[in-house]
């Protein structure tokens, strides 16, 4: 059975800012962007522990796409999959993951 991808609100804020960003670069990047991230969705739909935990965020599992670091927790007991953030990975991944935003 396939697990339900959900969006934190940090997500949905992380994806629009990415999209706008990649949008100022060469026409079809933003295309290329979003076609590797549903590449990655749907093998977390199948395969939610299929990528490992991040080093940095042992509540998150984590898969790249590009630049990106996309962030999620897996809720088994009710076959969820809530993508919690997407961030450049050169960021300062520990201070954008906080604690008190996990909440």
């Amino acid at each position: 059975m396939k697990y339900k991808i959900e969006f934190s609100n940090f997500a949905k804020a992380d994806l629009i800012q990415t999209k706008n960003y990649l949008s100022q670069f060469y026409p079809g990047t933003v295309k290329r962007f979003i076609d590797e991230f549903n590449k990655h969705k749907r093998i977390i739909e199948e395969s939610p522990h299929a990528f490992p935990i991040h080093r940095h965020v042992p509540q998150c599992r984590h898969f790249s796409v590009k630049d990106y670091i996309v962030f999620y927790h897996v809720i088994d007991q009710t076959q969820r999959v809530e993508i919690y953030r997407i961030l450049r990975g050169s960021c300062d991944i520990p201070r954008h993951t906080k604690k008190e935003d996990n909440q």
